[in-house]
Order: structure tokens, then sequence, then C-alpha cells
């Protein structure tokens, strides 16, 4: 069993964002009267900010495990997804530049009635896309194009070129 948690430094970033985005909402907020539409505009983005700091705590609180069987999301919310009632995979990319070379990638699991969200940030990132990318090889789930691609970019392709995996776009 393997254990994948956020490093505090790979949420610093978040937590700096959504106090930023407070700390240029809320003084407005106190000063223009409830009903006024600068007030109702600065409330809706406190609320934002909010969410996006409570989400970032979330990914801190959520540590995940990981063995042959499947994956457990630990914390408040705590949820089991078994490798072998995997139904759905998707890798994407997202990127901060023009010229791609800086971004992340978010790796989406379904199954059991369970969705789980990663980004590779999470310590070990690789080896979940690695063991997920098994596990659907071996339920022969049909894969995008924009995953294919991913996992080849992550070096996964060989595990998936030696059988013939159906594409849906």
């Amino acid at each position: 069993m393997t254990s994948h948690t956020y490093p505090p430094a790979a949420l610093i970033g978040d937590y700096g964002r959504a106090g930023l985005g407070l700390v240029f909402v809320l003084p407005p907020l106190f000063l223009v009267p409830p009903l006024h539409a600068l007030g109702t505009f600065c409330f809706a983005l406190a609320v934002l900010f909010l969410a996006f700091a409570g989400r970032t705590l979330m990914r801190q609180l959520t540590p995940l495990e990981m063995d042959e069987s499947g994956i457990v999301a630990g914390g408040p919310w705590p949820r089991r997804l078994d490798w072998g009632a995997l139904d759905g995979l998707s890798l994407h990319y997202y990127t901060t530049r023009r010229d791609r070379e800086d971004g992340w990638m978010q790796l989406a699991l379904r199954g059991q009635g369970h969705r789980l969200r990663l980004d590779s940030r999470i310590e070990g990132f690789d080896a979940i896309a690695a063991r997920a990318a098994c596990a659907a090889e071996a339920r022969r789930l049909p894969l995008s194009p924009t995953t294919l691609a991913n996992l080849t970019a992550l070096g996964l392709a060989v595990a998936l070129a030696d059988e013939p995996i159906e594409v849906h776009s």
C-alpha cells in the first residue's frame, strides 16, 4: 500500500491566490451598502474565493492510499474506488503559458458511483496514473485521444500499445 498527499509547498500558491482575492474583495464589501451592485458583486467574489480556499483545504486534508485492489481517499468524506470497478478515466493537461511548457495534469477516475480527481502536484502522481491506466486497459475502457496522448506524455503508451483500446472523441 502506498500513501499519497499534496505537499504543503504545492498548495501554498492556491492558498495565496484565495487569500489575495479575499484581501481585494472584503474591504469594498464592508464599505458599500449591501444592496448596491458593487456590494453584491464583491459578495459573490468573496464566496468564490472562500470556496476555492475550502477546496484547497480539502485537498490538504484528504490523503490517498493505493494498493493493488483500488484507491482510497480519506479525509472528511472517505470513499473507495476498486480498480476492478473503474468505469471512467480521463487525463487532461492544463497549461499556464502559450508555449505549453508550464502546467499540470489532472487525472479523473470514476467508478462505483464515486468520482476522484487529483492533479499532478500530488506525491506519486505518475504511479497513480500508471496503475489507473493498467486498470483501464484490463477493463478495456474507451479512452479519449486527449487521454491517450497525455498517457503517452507520461511514458505509459508502451503498456497501452500492446492491446488496441477503443478510442472515442
